[in-house]
């Protein structure tokens, strides 16, 4: 994740700036940068983890950016199905869950088994509940 950036300076030697970019054919590497935005919890591991790498490490320095970088690129490659899961039940989120539920049974025209008993159960409901037509695009035709 090294950037190539070689500027050599022409003209007097007088450090006035006014070097130009050499233009041979020597191509120009630039990464894209991309920025995220973290809780201020994971900013605060990130660097007391670049911390210990950088500590005792004298062959070169990790910027978190970089860090954040190699660390996501690590972790996609090295994930499992139970990683996914667990990062799945880190963000459940029960009305999302149930708006899918209904946005479902919407198309089908029925509800699970588990929703009609809590339904009549809340409802004190214990007759039959009419069955409604499922929204698909067959009915347009």
């Amino acid at each position: 994740m090294e950037m190539e950036n070689k500027i050599i300076k022409t003209g007097t030697g007088t450090g006035t700036g006014t070097g130009t970019e050499e233009k041979g054919t020597e191509k120009k590497k630039y990464e894209e940068i991309v920025k995220i935005t973290v809780s201020k919890e994971a900013e605060e591991k990130l660097s007391e983890l670049m911390r210990k790498v950088n500590d005792g490490f004298s062959s070169g320095k990790v910027n978190r950016q970089d860090l954040a970088s190699w660390l996501l690129m690590k972790f996609c490659s090295d994930q499992d199905e139970s990683l996914i899961e667990s990062i799945r039940a880190d963000h459940f989120d029960e009305i999302m869950m149930f708006e899918s539920i209904l946005k479902k049974s919407k198309e089908t025209g029925t509800l699970p088994p588990e929703f009609q008993a809590l339904l009549k159960q809340q409802l004190g409901a214990n007759g039959r509940v009419k069955p409604r037509k499922a929204l698909t695009k067959e009915l347009h035709q």
